[in-house]
């Protein structure tokens, strides 16, 4: 048995896998959700940061309400797809992605309109090289959907998304800007990304998550 392994017993021995050697097994049954992490910024209404738990000003890749991985100020990624999302944030929080459903065009309606806990734009499929993770970027609110078109831009290519601090006539927020990444950028594995763009390219019309899957905020 190895010191280094840090095993209090012989797995070899007895005749039992490794947690390396179970990896495609446990990454099925230990998966907590089929959901892909979301990058979003977290300002000072964001609850973690109001805790004291998370940087304000930066960006996070959210995994669930106790996971958040810091990306920082800046971060790049590849821009694989985009997509249309409508999303009502509230005690039960849903997302819509048929368009042309009722349901998505009242929730677009409000969220031009302003009404809080109701964002619409598009919901970007990208990937993050120096985490090897695919994850999503919805450009929901007022502020990200004037940004949304330099993203969209990016389709294919590499994109640099650097944290913006805003000051409006009442509030200061955080945005950011988007713009070509000049470092080259590592491309996922064909058959990964093949995968994942059949799964984004096909969601359900609706999706229900839990409370602490989403976070409320103001129209903007």
């Amino acid at each position: 048995m190895s010191e280094e392994s840090g095993a209090l017993i012989d797995l070899g021995d007895l005749g039992i896998q490794t947690a390396d050697e179970l990896e495609g097994e446990m990454d099925v049954l230990t998966k907590t959700s089929d959901f892909l992490p979301q990058v979003r910024i977290y300002g000072s209404e964001n609850k973690l940061v109001k805790k004291g738990k998370f940087p304000l000003g930066t960006f996070g890749l959210y995994f669930s309400s106790d996971k958040v991985v810091e990306l920082g100020e800046e971060f790049d990624c590849i821009v694989i797809a985009a997509r249309p999302r409508a999303s009502i944030i509230d005690d039960t929080p849903v997302s819509f992605y048929d368009f042309k459903s009722d349901s998505f065009q009242q929730v677009k309606v409000k969220a031009f309109d302003k009404v809080d806990g109701h964002l619409v734009g598009l919901e970007y499929l990208v990937w993050i090289p120096s985490l090897a993770q695919f994850a999503l970027f919805f450009m929901g609110s007022i502020t990200l959907r004037r940004e949304s078109p330099n993203v969209k831009a990016q389709i294919g290519k590499g994109l640099t998304s650097k944290i913006k601090l805003i000051e409006g006539k009442k509030y200061t927020w955080h945005g950011c800007t988007c713009y070509t990444c000049s470092a080259p950028l590592d491309a996922p594995p064909t058959d990964d990304l093949k995968a994942e763009v059949v799964k984004f390219q096909n969601p359900q019309t609706s999706v229900k998550l839990a409370p602490e899957d989403e976070e409320g905020g103001r129209a903007r």
